[in-house]
């Protein structure tokens, strides 16, 4: 049995400071209202909780999960089995979208307890923590908890970083376990600084890292806490008096750097200020302060650094180098179709299984520099190296909480964090380098370099060989060429080194069709010409009249065979017409499940099935009212469902259909592909039918 709670954000008492300057410390107060320009921050793909501003407030995610815990007749309750009297905090479900007011359904373990709480009775009090993933996996005993304040944090240009949030919260007492939803207030335990570092003379091209907050020595910002979760007091376990903001994806404007962090309540006496960039530091230290930075409060903070001193620092432009120079090789349990910081990586392993990967050095190379991290909470992780004699012969990594997920990743530490150099010697020949996991488990490697750098090849077209033919070579009049399966590999030669070859499987984009992939075909079609440089291939075709009869295929979630709530790629599937489809998509409310984020969820047609005339969708009643259905049409077959998300490849947006305010669309025009998606957020399609002639 499911408990669902209602959760409102209480308002805090007013406090406020009066402005002040101290020693260059320009501003700083607490008020309760914020005011914000910005919109409602991105929400970011990720498995941890947050919350963010909307502007004016904080709302809470898609995402979110809370932690509860509570007492019968003042007595904290445990999971009810014989041998366990340590109270429990039971993790919550996900907020599917975001909200102001939000239902988190917590589920109260299995087997006997489950049973028995249905029949409790008494004065029954909940209490809850915010977010789920501040809760250490071991616990004091109640009301206390161990959580944990991170001291590195990744806010973005507009809001704090959410999963460094804390609150507590509570119930009216209940006097019986009940199906309705029980309001739950809830109290911000740390306090949101608001700062401005003011005349920045940081120069030209530098590239922001990292800015560093050092309070005096005694000063608890962050780190594990004990906290009561009945009243939000707590006690340092392991604290810190500093807080490393990850600033890379920020901006200064007008010589100034606005930037959040979350730390707890404290009073700061002297501060260490030190903003990091890729080719110096800028340090400046105030003492003499009475900074008391507020629970629940926007604290602003401005600093004046005109006066920070410059330090340079030796760059190593390998270290910050995302690029590779060398090609990535994906080995045992390799996955390559994944990016870090928008470049291409290969990912290592599963969750129980370790692997390898390699890149190839030409002869002569003296020194390899990559970047490597192990997965998000994986420790203990080296990569052993072989090939060749190498200094090191291993390296330890590091995980980062970026890594994780299906991606794509974008690191939450600065990229130098996770630089090595290898020393390589007698590299006489070209030579394969691999690097193998020490344990069964995950990480990812990207920005690959050799030195010397590889000397550039000019390439000669050799020869242009056909693999294989299109799949396609029969069409009704109005329809377009379509190349799928249709395989031409071109052959290049090095202009230094005849024995160097390469082949490249060339794309659609490589070749000239006549006529081309836009052009409807005619009866007196009777041949497509592909040309690729001086090459030039004849497909003969057949082109009949077209039939005026509609077709019109059903897809449901049955069809595609996706179930449960996890996305899951899947093409080939077919349904009445000699349309197929493929994309992304889950099987939540046993609907079609599609969502937004990520980039990569819909359904399109890879093969047409004539003319698309129209779409009929079945809205699921677990969607949320408004949400928006995007319909794309195309002339040229789409390959994945993340054409839908590349403006060059997405095709016309024919119109939408709206939850709530309509079911189908007509189509005018003629388009012989068709792709959908979720405009934004997360939709349930209980059934498409796509209509074709």
């Amino acid at each position: 049995m499911k408990k669902f709670f209602s959760f409102l954000a209480i308002a805090s008492a007013i406090l406020a400071f009066n402005s002040c300057e101290q020693q260059g410390v320009e501003e700083f107060k607490s008020i309760d209202h914020l005011t914000f320009t910005s919109a409602k921050p991105e929400v970011q793909d990720a498995a941890d909780t947050k919350t963010g501003w909307t502007g004016s407030s904080v709302q809470w995610l898609a995402g979110d999960k809370i932690r509860v815990g509570f007492t019968l007749d003042g007595a904290w309750q445990s999971s009810g089995k014989d041998d366990d009297t340590t109270p429990r905090f039971y993790a919550s479900s996900a907020l599917d979208a975001d909200t102001d007011i939000a239902s988190f359904a917590v589920p109260f373990g299995t087997n006997s307890f489950q049973e028995s709480v249905k029949t409790l009775n008494g004065d029954i009090v909940f209490y809850g923590v915010y977010p789920s993933s501040a809760c250490s996996a071991g616990q004091k005993d109640a009301p206390e908890i161990y959580v944990t304040i991170p001291n590195e944090q990744k806010p973005s240009a507009s809001s704090f970083d959410s999963s460094a949030d804390l609150l507590v919260g509570q119930s009216k007492p209940v006097e019986a376990m009940t199906e309705d939803p029980i309001l739950m207030s809830w109290n911000r335990v740390v306090a949101l600084a608001d700062i401005t570092l003011k005349g920045l003379n940081v120069l030209e091209g530098e590239k922001l890292l990292n800015l560093t907050l050092t309070a005096q020595e005694s000063a608890n910002l962050a780190g594990s806490q004990i906290v009561n979760v009945t009243d939000g007091s707590y006690t340092a376990n392991e604290s810190t008096n500093e807080i490393k903001l990850n600033v890379s994806s920020l901006e200064i404007n007008s010589n100034n750097l606005e930037v959040w962090a979350v730390l707890l309540p404290e009073t700061v006496s002297s501060l260490k200020v030190v903003l990091e960039t890729d080719s110096a530091t800028y340090t400046k230290e105030i003492s003499g302060l009475s900074l008391s930075f507020k629970k629940n409060k926007r604290n602003i903070l401005g600093i004046k650094m005109g006066d920070a001193v410059r330090e340079s620092k030796e760059v190593n432009k390998y270290a910050l180098l995302e690029t590779s120079n060398v090609e990535l090789i994906k080995g045992e349990n390799g996955y390559d179709d994944l990016t870090v910081n928008g470049q291409f990586a290969i990912k290592v392993g599963t969750s129980s299984k370790g692997g390898s990967m390699s890149v190839t050095v030409p002869a002569g190379s003296t020194k390899l520099h990559l970047h490597a991290a192990a997965w998000n909470g994986v420790t203990g992780l080296s990569l052993n190296i072989s090939g060749a004699t190498t200094n090191p012969t291993s390296i330890a990594l590091t995980p980062d909480s970026g890594i994780s997920g299906s991606g794509p990743f974008e690191l939450s530490g600065s990229v130098d964090d996770y630089y090595f150099a290898i020393d390589l010697s007698g590299i006489d020949t070209q030579t394969d380098i691999t690097f193998t996991s020490s344990i069964a488990k995950r990480f990812v490697v990207w920005g690959v370099n050799v030195e010397p750098e590889p000397k550039e090849i000019t390439w000669e077209l050799a020869d242009v060989e056909i693999t294989a033919e299109p799949s396609k070579l029969e069409y009704t009049v109005g329809q377009t060429f379509n190349p799928e399966g249709m395989v031409l590999t071109a052959v290049y030669v090095d202009a230094d080194d005849a024995a160097n070859t390469k082949t490249v499987v060339l794309s659609n984009d490589d070749l000239t069709f006549e006529p081309s992939l836009t052009t409807p075909l005619t009866l007196d079609d009777n041949h497509v010409t592909v040309i690729y440089g001086e090459f030039t291939f004849v497909f003969e075709i057949t082109v009949s009249e077209a039939s005026t009869t509609s077709i019109t295929d059903e897809l449901t979630y049955s069809l595609i065979g996706v179930t449960g709530t996890s996305y899951a790629e899947w093409s080939g599937k077919t349904s009445k017409s000699d349309a197929v489809y493929a994309g992304q998509s889950a099987g939540g409310n046993e609907s079609i499940q599609l969502r937004s984020n990520n980039n990569n969820s819909g359904v399109v047609t890879t093969a047409s099935g004539g003319k698309v005339t129209k779409i009929v969708v079945k809205w699921n009643s677990n969607t949320a009212s408004g949400r928006t259905l995007n319909v794309y049409g195309s002339n040229t077959a789409y390959t994945s469902a993340t054409d839908l998300y590349d403006s060059t490849k997405q095709g016309t947006l024919l119109g939408t259909i709206v939850y709530g305010t309509s079911t189908e669309l007509t189509i005018d025009g003629d388009y012989s592909y068709v792709g959908f998606r979720s405009n934004s957020g997360a939709m349930y399609l209980t059934e498409v039918d796509i209509t074709w002639e």
